[in-house]
Formats: C-alpha cells, sequence, structure tokens
C-alpha cells in the first residue's frame, strides 16, 4: 500500500513537471500570447498586496514609485514559483525510485535542480531523474535571463516615443491640446507622419504586450507620463480631427485610430477583460462634440457659425483647450501635476481643482 502511494506520487510529479515546463514554454519560449494558470496565478497573487498598498497612499507620486516595483517584483516572483514546482515535483518523482523518505527526496532534487551536488542516489532510476533535474534549473534560470534584453528592449521602443509626446500634448498628454497647439504653431501638416509613427508604435504595442504580457506591469519611468494616457490621447486627437474636419485630416489618422483601438482590445485580452462587440462610429458623440465647440468660440471670442462645424478647422480647440484647463467646462484631464494651458496661445499655469 505504501509502494502505491508513492508511485501514486511520482505520477503527481510528473504533472506538476509537466504542466510547469509548459507554463516556462509558454511564457518565455513561444512568441505567441499563450495562457498560462501558473503565471496569472503568481501575477494576482503579487498584485492585489501592491494594489492594496497603493490604494492607501494620497499622493499619486507615491503610487506610482510603488507599483514601478510590481513588475520586477512579479517576474522574479514568477521565476521562484516555477524553481519551487520543479523541486516539488522532482522530490516526488524521486520518491518511490530512492526508497528513502520525503525529505531525502526533497534534499536530493533540491541539489540535482540547483546544481549543488550535496546529495546523490546509487540507483539507475534516481540518477536519471536527478539529471534531468539539473538541466530544468540550468535551463530555466538561462531563459529567463535570455527572457530580460526581450522584455527590456520592448520597454524602450514604447517609452521612446510617450517621451517625444510631450513637447506636443503637454504632461500629460490630452488629445485636444495636441490639436491645439499644432494649430496654433501652423504643424497641422506635420500630423500626417505622427499618426503614421504612433500606428506603428501601436502595432509594435500589440505584438509584444499581448505576446509578453510582463510588460504591462512595467510603468513609465515619469508618473505624468504613462504610456496608456499617452496612447488615449493620441486616439482622442485623431478622432477629434476626423470628427471636426474630415476632409482635412490625413489618412494616417484613420489608421492610427482603428490600429490603436483594436490593439486597446487585444491588450484587454490579457487581462481577461469581456468587452461587448466591436465599436462603431457613434453619430451621437458626434453630433454632441459641435455644440461643445460652439459654446467654447473661436479663439477671437464671437460665435462659431454653424457651417464651421466640422467643415471650418480646428480654430475652436485652441479656446476650447483654454476654457477646458481653466474650469469653464468639465474636464476630462486629471487635475494637478503641473498641467498647463494654452489660453490664447500663451502657456499658462492651470488653476489647482
Amino acid at each position: 500500500m505504501a509502494g502505491l502511494a508513492r508511485w501514486a506520487g511520482f505520477a503527481l510529479g510528473l504533472v506538476i513537471v509537466v504542466v510547469t515546463f509548459s507554463s516556462v514554454v509558454g511564457t518565455i519560449v513561444l512568441p505567441k500570447g499563450v495562457r498560462s494558470r501558473i503565471s496569472y496565478t503568481v501575477w494576482r497573487a503579487i498584485e492585489r498586496p501592491f494594489m492594496a498598498a497603493a490604494a492607501r497612499m494620497r499622493r499619486y507620486e507615491s503610487k506610482d514609485r510603488l507599483l514601478g516595483l510590481l513588475g520586477p517584483v512579479s517576474l522574479l516572483a514568477l521565476l521562484g514559483a516555477w524553481l519551487l514546482l520543479f523541486l516539488l515535483g522532482y522530490a516526488l518523482m524521486l520518491l518511490p525510485l530512492t526508497g528513502d523518505g520525503f525529505m531525502a527526496a526533497l534534499r536530493l532534487s533540491g541539489s540535482s535542480l540547483f546544481t549543488l551536488g550535496l546529495a546523490s542516489s546509487p540507483r539507475q532510476g534516481a540518477t536519471v531523474v536527478s539529471f534531468a533535474a539539473a538541466a530544468t534549473g540550468l535551463v530555466v534560470i538561462a531563459l529567463q535571463v535570455g527572457y530580460l534584453p526581450t522584455i527590456y528592449g520592448a520597454y524602450n521602443r514604447r517609452e521612446t516615443v510617450v517621451n517625444m509626446l510631450e513637447s506636443r500634448a503637454g504632461e500629460p498628454a490630452w488629445g485636444v491640446e495636441l490639436l491645439a497647439r499644432e494649430h496654433l504653431i501652423g504643424g497641422l501638416d506635420s500630423l500626417g507622419p505622427f499618426f503614421t509613427d504612433w500606428e506603428r508604435w501601436a502595432a509594435d504595442l500589440t505584438e509584444s504586450h499581448v505576446n509578453y504580457p510582463w510588460l504591462l506591469s512595467f510603468r513609465s519611468p515619469y508618473p505624468l507620463r504613462s504610456w496608456v494616457v499617452s496612447h488615449l490621447a493620441v486616439l482622442d486627437a485623431a478622432a477629434l480631427y476626423l470628427a471636426l474636419v474630415p476632409s482635412q485630416a490625413p489618412p494616417a489618422a484613420r489608421h492610427c485610430l482603428r490600429t490603436g483601438f483594436l490593439g486597446l482590445r487585444a491588450l484587454a485580452g490579457v487581462y481577461r477583460v469581456e468587452l461587448p462587440g466591436r465599436p462603431s462610429a457613434g453619430r451621437a458623440d458626434r453630433a454632441h462634440l459641435p455644440g461643445v465647440l460652439r459654446r467654447a468660440g473661436p479663439p477671437g471670442g464671437g460665435r462659431v457659425p454653424d457651417g464651421a462645424v466640422p467643415g471650418g478647422g480646428l480654430a475652436p480647440l485652441s479656446r476650447l483647450a483654454g476654457q477646458l484647463r481653466g474650469g469653464r467646462l468639465p474636464a476630462r484631464r486629471p487635475a494637478g501635476g503641473g498641467a498647463r494651458a494654452l489660453v490664447g496661445g500663451a502657456a499658462q499655469p492651470a488653476p489647482a481643482r
């Protein structure tokens, strides 16, 4: 009866080793987003205490500093979880092969997995399993080390373009301000290549962050330059341009907008967020926006003629940006943080709200 229990432990250990190795391969080796229950469980176990601690902090900078550790700590925890599962799995496999107790099998498993050479067994079956455990430990650590350049390469590509957005859209980025600034300096012609660059950026973001979902836990280095907020600001700018002056908007704006929201839907799937069907252009939103712009008025004051929106250009956005920043209309932009408003072509600090 005891021998049967040991061989049942061998079967359980083999299942643990196979499942853990499939998690390693799916997370690190395969260039495709493969869901791993082990990886997701570890990430959730680390993410919950981080979020609970961040919720107790009042300053956003403190929250960002704490949550900036979530990505590296999660990766280290995942490596530790893999090694512990391999340690347990090989110990259960060694249990009927060595004839000793569980602690002796665990000691032999750890010595083999970490190539310490502290324990060995003269039996052939145990020797084969020990060799497999030694190879597994080396392969897992080597793959994890090789995984880091891939992650940080994608991270650098993501943040380089985000940092370039500050000069165009402020900090934090805002779609209305992006269009208002370009209109004020006469740079609307540059938005075509700009949207093309961000379309390419969104495609690269989707490919890298879906295939290597741990990148989603790595926050941007500057608290007010979040890559998520920057991405949404560019999508807002593209949508506003297409809604207000579709005849003048560059075709790249439409491509950027579609690539962007499809990418965000793919990223939502990584977090297992259920979404409704694919969105379509909403006529209600487009019909409501001209009324907001008419209330804002043109830069020099007066009234925006009915025919000026959406075909009359982006001039009302300059005044709209100033009024939203000044608190005269409900602002979508988060308050505080050194935001600057474009009022009458000059940059002025936005009042705290």
